[in-house]
This record gives C-alpha cells, sequence and structure tokens, in this order.
C-alpha cells in the first residue's frame, strides 16, 4: 500500500505492507495479520486507536521500519481488550521479516522488528509468548502512553535504544489484561 487511506479491521491474508509515504489510518477493531509479516516501511505511517493486532501462522511478524511513524493505541472493550499485539501460540518454521536477525535464537520464535525512530506511542500490551522482539531504533520507543506492558520469549535491544514501559495505568480507559498491572497497589510480575 502506498497511497493514503483508512484501513478497516478484518483478515490480511499474506501479511500488510504500508510503504513510501503512505499515511494509514486504522478504523478501531481486530486486524488479523495471517501468513505473512505487517511491514510499514521507507517512509510511512500508520496510526490507529483501540485497534488490536492478532498475528497467525509462521509468517506473521512485524517490521517497523526507522524512518516510519507509528502511534497505536489498543482496544478498550471487545476480545482483545488492552492486547495491542498478540499471537497465535507456537510456532514450527518461521518467516522472518527483513533485515534477519543477527543471531538464530534457540527454538523457533516469530519475530517482531521495531526500529522505528518514531514509535512513540504504543499503549496496551505486547503479547508474544511465542515471539522474539527487537527494539533497534536510535530514538525513544514508547515514552508516550499512559502505559505499555510486554510479554515475550525473547526480547533484543540493539542500537542504544530507550524502551519506555510506564505503568500509568489509571491514565487511561484502555484496560490492562489480568495478570498484568497492578494489584492492591502493587505491580504483579508473572512468569
Amino acid at each position: 500500500m502506498t497511497a493514503d487511506t483508512t484501513l478497516n479491521p478484518r483478515t490480511y491474508c499474506g501479511g500488510l505492507h504500508i510503504t513510501g509515504t503512505a499515511s494509514v489510518t486504522l478504523n478501531p477493531g481486530v486486524y488479523i495479520i495471517k501468513d505473512g509479516p505487517l511491514i510499514v516501511d521507507k517512509t510511512a505511517g500508520m496510526t490507529g486507536q483501540n485497534v488490536g493486532f492478532y498475528f497467525m501462522g509462521d509468517a506473521a511478524g512485524v517490521l517497523f521500519d526507522a524512518s516510519t511513524t507509528i502511534s497505536l493505541t489498543a482496544p478498550v472493550s471487545g476480545p482483545l481488550a488492552g492486547f495491542l499485539m498478540t499471537e497465535q501460540p507456537g510456532v514450527s518454521a518461521p518467516v522472518p521479516p527483513p533485515p534477519p536477525p543477527p543471531s538464530p535464537p534457540s527454538m523457533p520464535l516469530r519475530e517482531y522488528r521495531i526500529i522505528s525512530n518514531n514509535a512513540r506511542t504504543m499503549l496496551g500490551t505486547i503479547y508474544l509468548p511465542a515471539g522474539r522482539l527487537f527494539i533497534d531504533g536510535k530514538a525513544a520507543v514508547s515514552d508516550q502512553p499512559a502505559y505499555t506492558v510486554i510479554v515475550t520469549q525473547l526480547l533484543d535491544l540493539y542500537d542504544g535504544p530507550t524502551l519506555y514501559l510506564n505503568a500509568n495505568y489509571d491514565a487511561t480507559s484502555v484496560p490492562v489484561p489480568k495478570g498484568v498491572g497492578p494489584v492492591n497497589g502493587k505491580i504483579l510480575l508473572t512468569q
């Protein structure tokens, strides 16, 4: 996709590629990315409020390239309430989005690469239990939302990124999924 447009929630078979100078607005809802990656590259942008991504199939994953603009908030209700990204459990033969990882993991994992230098709002829970999340930008990542929770099999930080995991749960209407967030005034960490 190379033109400015608005997308609706549905299943995107083979993935979704936003490129060039396209500016894409996502309408609220669940976006299923199936059998291919979600790629935003060149100087493209993607924004959406009350959106959740569900990744299916071995070829699913993410690449938010360095010169892109990403601004996303998770749904406040529905099946993915509080979840910005989640995935189908298990993977057998993942297909990494470009570029390839610096070192192979010890088990098969889907790959999610956030190397954008303008991914400052990622409000919600990124739940990738069969995923490897790369944060590789040179600018702050997710410093503006009230909260960001990351649950992943493997987290790689490269190139000196600053990843913010704010915990101002009461400052937003986006719910915190059960098992993370405040419990009686304390933050609960689970494995």
